[in-house]
């Protein structure tokens, strides 16, 4: 079946999924008495931690949907992979940056955004879908 979308595409969605790993690792970068998210408090900082990786989790699963369409069902466990191997290198870098350390807890908080993007996400990532027909 000939699936037509844009060349650019994929490589767009891609970019996309580079970029905000970019983000991550900027804010992983910041010392220990810098971050942003530390003046909110560890509840904060923990919801960043989900928020971030379930993000990450919808355009990772977008860039391995649009780089090949017939993963559209299969899409969601490479893409959790993915963010949960890429939080366990975040924190290990954070090991790196003076006065940040790496926790576990993070990566499994990490994993977990990514695991409840993939239950969330699916219905409003539908290629092809259309908005509602507006009642008029």
């Amino acid at each position: 079946m000939n699936r037509s979308r844009p060349a650019g595409s994929a490589a767009a969605r891609w970019a996309a999924v580079f970029l905000w790993c970019g983000a991550i690792f900027a804010a992983s970068s910041l010392p220990g008495d810098a971050g942003v998210f530390r003046l909110g408090g560890f509840l904060i900082a923990k919801t960043a931690h989900f928020v971030e990786y379930a993000i990450l989790f919808m355009l990772v699963r977008r860039a391995l949907f649009v780089s090949n369409p017939d993963l559209r069902r299969r899409a969601a466990l490479p893409a959790v992979l993915f963010c949960a191997l890429y939080a366990l290198s975040d924190e290990w870098h954070q090991t790196f940056v003076p006065g940040r350390h790496g926790q576990l807890m993070d990566v499994v908080i990490d994993a977990i955004g990514a695991l409840c993007a993939a239950f969330w996400a699916p219905p409003l990532m539908r290629p092809g879908r259309r908005a509602p027909p507006s009642v008029s």
